[in-house]
């Protein structure tokens, strides 16, 4: 006979924890719309600075799209967690292996 375990949730520390997920992505999200204005400004300075700017745009678009995948698992992990209190609320079983490894 299996043991049926029961699962607790502290509601509002995990609501907490989607909260702040949501805030880092709208904080990425604020840093990629910085960082794409910087890049784009380093570009345009490029022909007047013979170029000397150019490394530095290249470095900023590189990491940019890293930034906004960051921005965007971060606003999906906000999203499943909050399904997840509201499933818990619910009674819903059936996201219940979701956050299972």
């Amino acid at each position: 006979m299996a043991n049926a375990q029961e699962v607790f949730m502290d509601i509002p520390q995990v609501t907490n924890i989607a909260k702040a997920l949501q805030g880092f992505s709208e904080a990425m999200n604020t840093i990629a719309q910085i960082l794409q204005g910087v890049s784009e400004a380093l570009h345009a300075t490029a022909f007047i600075s013979f170029g000397a700017t150019e490394a530095a745009a290249q470095f900023v678009d590189n990491i940019l799209p890293a930034i906004k995948r960051g921005a965007q698992l971060m606003s999906t992990y906000s999203q499943e967690v909050t399904k997840a209190i509201n499933a818990y609320q619910t009674g819903d079983r059936s996201i219940a292996g979701m956050f299972t490894g």
